[in-house]
């Protein structure tokens, strides 16, 4: 994945792509999730707009703060905190939930690949599409 990133990069000439827009989680079983990405007063944020029926059972709501604290790492990438849930598979109950570090890198300039930095072995690479500006 780094590989189709850096090949992304050498083709843009030292021009930074805007991560600010709307993006759809594309390519996995919580797909059609969307996230608005935005300038606030705590700087780049990403809260989640849309949440298909698969996430809710996980406990996921619009407005959940998905992506906050985005710092540029490099010309395509950021360092982020991305936030995760744990759901009691048996009541469906929120039994935690936390911030855990990621990157973010464009793949193209409409679409980017979110890769957790650590944690879990469950916690898994997640593919957004680009499917509006601000």
């Amino acid at each position: 994945m780094f590989d189709q990133i850096r090949s992304f990069a050498y083709g843009l000439s030292g021009k930074r792509t805007q991560v600010a827009g709307l993006w759809e989680r594309v390519d996995d079983h919580f797909a059609g999730c969307v996230v608005l990405v935005k300038e606030t007063e705590h700087g780049l944020q990403g809260q989640i707009t849309y949440v298909p029926p698969a996430m809710r059972r996980y406990g996921w709501v619009i407005g959940d703060l998905k992506w906050k604290g985005f710092t540029s790492s490099r010309l395509l990438a950021y360092r982020l905190r991305e936030l995760y849930k744990e759901v009691d598979s048996r009541t469906g109950e929120l039994r935690q939930y936390r911030y855990t570090e990621a990157r973010l890198g464009f793949i193209d300039p409409d679409e980017i690949v979110v890769i957790p930095l650590g944690g879990s072995a469950s916690v898994r690479n997640t593919r957004w599409r680009r499917s509006g500006t601000i």
